[in-house]
């Protein structure tokens, strides 16, 4: 318990002021329990819902250097959750997982997915100019999204060439 500043603990008979020693244990075992969205398993899905294939040739060789996947041999569970996308003790994919190298995320997790939308004005009432939804994992959405900023939202730029003079390239 906290009272102004101050950290108070009971062990057994002994109630006090806690000690630099003992804070640091209440915080590590705050942080062993607590968990952040990303980590929490998706009870009603399996691995089924995770792209393995996408996880083994994209995710994983980016993640662990090959002198460690060649002498690896977990199943790809324990690979998986070695890397925080799936929950053993639920024996189900986490959230991080699901969004990563999920098979359909937005179908599992409500609002997955980006959305650009460019308007004629600086108000959301002004006319939709351009509107664009990218659904998915976040591994493929995101190549669509360089691809679809390179092509489609970049403007060209001027080139200086002198103080009074700018050109277009």
């Amino acid at each position: 318990m906290k009272y102004k500043g101050t950290v108070y603990i009971r062990i057994g008979p002994r109630r006090g002021e806690a000690n630099d020693e003992e804070l640091r244990i209440l915080r590590e075992k705050s942080e062993v329990k607590s968990q952040t969205f990303d980590t929490t398993p998706c009870l009603h899905t399996t691995i089924d819902d995770l792209d393995l294939d996408l996880f083994k040739s994209g995710y994983l060789p980016k993640m662990v250097s090959a002198n460690i996947l060649k002498g690896d041999k977990r199943e790809i569970k324990q690979q998986l959750a070695s890397l925080k996308l799936f929950d053993p003790a639920q024996d189900c994919p986490t959230v991080a997982g699901i969004l990563l190298i999920g098979k359909d995320p937005s179908h599992i997790l409500f609002g997955a997915y980006i959305q650009y939308v460019e308007f004629a004005g600086k108000s959301i009432t002004s006319k939709v100019i351009n509107e664009r939804q990218f659904s998915g994992n976040l591994i493929t959405i995101l190549k669509e999204i360089d691809y679809f900023i390179k092509y489609t939202i970049q403007k060209q730029r001027p080139v200086f060439v002198t103080v009074l003079r700018e050109e277009m390239k």
